[in-house]
């Protein structure tokens, strides 16, 4: 059986990209403001995962680094690591 996912996922991207061209200012800031709601939700399910005291790691441009959940905050997670405290996204966080 063949994957057709990569042709639907075009043709979606195709249609998608036609519709908002035809879209005026009005209907591009609720499709605008419609994309920002869902990237918060997105990022409270992640952030729900992890809850103070839990070890993580993420990755750096120095390479993994690895720490503890010291406080949640609304947008980001404060992680102590032997090099400091980091202020990170939970979408960047692993246990």
């Amino acid at each position: 059986m063949r994957n057709n996912k990569p042709i639907e996922d075009t043709m979606i991207k195709y249609s998608l990209r036609q519709d908002i061209m035809k879209m005026n200012t009005d209907q591009l800031n609720l499709v605008i403001q419609a994309i920002k709601d869902r990237r918060t939700q997105i990022s409270l399910e992640i952030r729900s995962q992890f809850i103070v005291g839990d070890d993580v790691w993420f990755d750096h441009k120095r390479g993994k680094v690895e720490g503890t959940i010291i406080k949640m905050n609304p947008k980001s997670v404060q992680v102590k690591t032997d090099i400091g405290v980091w202020n990170v996204s939970p979408s960047y966080l692993n246990k």
